[in-house]
């Protein structure tokens, strides 16, 4: 056995990220350092396939990510195509953490984009003029939309992801949530995405907290001590027949 199999330095661990983000019916485009995007079908709403991402907060395993970190960290927007709601997905370095973190280096992996939660309650998107306390999750969209007043908004959307160094035994699962605030109703939002026949935009500053936890796979060590006292359990039962 290898002296380092016994060795491993499970993943775990919290760390805050922000930005600037465009969104539609289908898509969420993450913005690049520069591009500061605001409100309904901005003329420079963002487009591109990835977008960065700031990050600070660290704990744990990324308590390297703190005040200095910086900007420079890159995520890949979301589709409805490629990312389809509530189905198991393997997007490997999903945000891709820049400086790197960890030794060997840890990547953010996506695994699923969640439905908005608010589907099927019965007080989902009521009709009627804005008001405090109303929620909203249109049918195929991972928002959570929640009027805090009858002219302010928030928007939530949550994803599952993985963070790996290459040892299995490091894996670490978890998720990220997403949020936004608006000075508007989530009507309103609404509305400006359902313009252009459905095509639409809005754009936001967002934050994020990513939360990862080491996953339930036992490290080698574990398994070694498990099998030893399984062959004592099976040496005792022997002896006991024999006796």
């Amino acid at each position: 056995m290898a002296a380092g199999s016994c060795l491993a330095s499970p993943i775990n661990g919290i760390f805050d990220g922000g930005g600037t983000a465009t969104v539609s019916f289908l898509d969420i485009f993450f913005c690049a350092n520069g591009q500061t995007p605001s409100g309904a079908n901005a003329g420079s709403a963002c487009s591109a396939a990835s977008g960065n991402i700031a990050l600070s907060g660290g704990t744990g395993s990324f308590s390297s990510i703190n005040a200095g970190y910086g900007s420079l960290s890159t995520i890949f927007s979301l589709d409805a195509i490629s990312e389809p709601l509530d189905t198991p997905l393997n997007v490997p370095n999903w945000v891709v953490l820049n400086p790197s973190v960890g030794s060997p280096n840890i990547a953010i992996n996506l695994t699923q984009v969640l439905g908005g939660a608010f589907l099927g309650n019965p007080s989902n998107c009521p009709a009627g003029a804005a008001a405090a306390g109303q929620i909203c999750s249109p049918v195929g969209s991972a928002f959570e939309l929640v009027n805090s007043s009858a002219t302010t908004s928030s928007a939530t959307f949550t994803v599952d992801i993985t963070a790996t160094d290459g040892v299995a035994a490091d894996m670490a699962t978890g998720t990220a949530v997403f949020s936004a605030q608006f000075g508007v109703p989530y009507q309103t939002v609404l509305a400006a995405l359902a313009t252009n026949s459905g095509t639409g935009n809005y754009s936001s500053t967002y934050s994020a907290t990513f939360t990862l936890t080491p996953s339930a796979t036992p490290e080698p060590m574990t398994l070694l001590l498990t099998g030893v006292g399984l062959l004592g359990v099976g040496i005792l039962g022997r002896r006991r027949i024999k006796a």
